[in-house]
């Protein structure tokens, strides 16, 4: 019976270790912007910390994140605009210096510009296709509102291919149905 219970122990915390692996495997890679920041902090000449082979361990596939900033190419973009206006001046010590800003005022510049690229999707298309007469006008407006949605959520989220071709799918049919129902006015 006490090797049943010994077993029953090891067993429970093999299956302890296998959760903890799946979770450390499931944490994300540092941004290249932030292992090449580690890289330059850690590689200059004259700073004591690594030297010889310890500066081959800093492979970004051998590191890892513990809080990631969203990764969308419009926040990636925005970071990377925000890094090249700041501009940072060496240390006394001939040193690089790391320039800081605040990753709540990307998040936020963000959500301003989606909003104003979503108000732009929904209002715009029917506010055009409302005043315009000419059935070709209106396919061109279609088409045009279509491949501008699809590029906006391709480059501002991080959707897939084939969420992007759902929901552009979704926009363009919602937008047929609008322009199918003819005369909105009730007269």
């Amino acid at each position: 019976m006490g090797l049943i219970l010994k077993l029953r122990t090891k067993i429970k915390e093999y299956h302890e270790a296998l959760l903890l692996q799946s979770k450390i495997a499931q944490l994300q890679t540092p941004s290249q912007r932030v292992v090449r920041a580690v890289k330059q902090m850690f590689t200059q000449d004259g700073y004591p910390v690594l030297e010889g082979h310890a500066r081959e361990y800093l492979n970004a596939s051998d590191l890892i994140a513990l809080k990631s900033p969203t990764t969308d190419p419009l926040s990636n973009f925005l970071r990377k605009a925000r890094a090249a206006r700041t501009t940072i001046e060496p240390s006394t010590e001939g040193l690089p210096r790391i320039g800081r800003f605040d990753e709540h005022r990307v998040v936020f510049w963000v959500n301003i510009i989606t909003i104003i690229v979503a108000i732009i999707f929904l209002i715009g298309p029917i506010l055009a296709l409302y005043f315009v007469q000419s059935a070709t006008a209106k396919l061109v407006l279609i088409t045009v509102f279509t491949a501008g949605f699809a590029a906006s959520v391709a480059l501002i989220t991080n959707a897939r291919r084939a969420e992007v071709f759902f929901g552009t799918a979704t926009y363009a049919a919602v937008l047929v149905v609008f322009v199918s129902n003819g005369d909105l006015s009730g007269g």
